[in-house]
């Protein structure tokens, strides 16, 4: 958010409470239309999931002030979502000293996919912001094969199902990286969706890799 040249000239405590109080209105005027979310969910065959997950903004400034109004600032929420959950699922992939030696190198090598995954997936931010449905599409499709790898290394990690910190850090690594796949699978249907006009025509296809 471009912060008002106003602003800029406050002293630090005034600019903080008058930043943050701009985040609020700011989010308080994002509108949303709940039937136009549920057309694009209806068309990702996404069901209620899809509706709860496009409708959370997870009381985050950023998410709280996009529209989500249309097909395309909708298109635009779903990758916004996606680009903080690979992140966040990047950090859950560190290492700690109390794992073992096997674990530590599955979750290094799933960090590993996912800095190119992270860096694909802003480039579909980017790209969908110019209106480059294409590109966004075939940047969000290519981060899908980091995935993948991704969920091979932790797949060697193995869990017993018990309360150890090892077992725990390796189930929500892995549980992250799934819910964070299958909301790429979502929003690969929602960029399609809003590339269509709505659904209103045939899907554009992604150029192939």
């Amino acid at each position: 958010m471009a912060v008002p040249r106003l602003l800029s000239r406050l002293p630090l405590p005034i600019f903080s409470l008058a930043f943050a109080l701009l985040l609020r209105l700011t989010a308080a005027t994002a509108q949303v239309d709940p039937a136009l979310i549920s057309r694009a969910c209806e068309y990702a065959k996404g069901g209620t999931a899809c509706v709860a997950w496009l409708q959370d903004n997870e009381d985050d400034a950023e998410l709280s002030g996009i529209d989500r109004s249309d097909p395309d600032s909708i298109a635009f929420f779903s990758l916004k979502k996606i680009e903080k959950e690979a992140v966040a699922a990047k950090l859950s992939a560190g290492t700690a000293e109390d794992l073992s030696p096997a674990a530590q190198q599955g979750l290094a090598e799933c960090k590993d996919h996912y800095v190119p995954a992270v860096d694909l997936i802003e480039e579909a931010v980017d790209s969908l912001a110019g209106k480059a449905y294409p590109d966004a599409m075939k940047f969000l499709k290519a981060s899908t094969l980091d995935l993948a790898a991704c969920q091979k290394s932790l797949a060697r990690l193995g869990t017993h199902k018990r309360d150890t910190k090892a077992d725990v850090h390796a189930t929500d690594a892995i549980n992250r990286r799934d819910l964070l796949a299958s909301h790429v699978a979502l929003a690969q249907s929602i960029l399609e969706f809003a590339a269509s006009g709505g659904g209103a025509a045939a899907s554009v296809a992604a150029p192939p890799s």
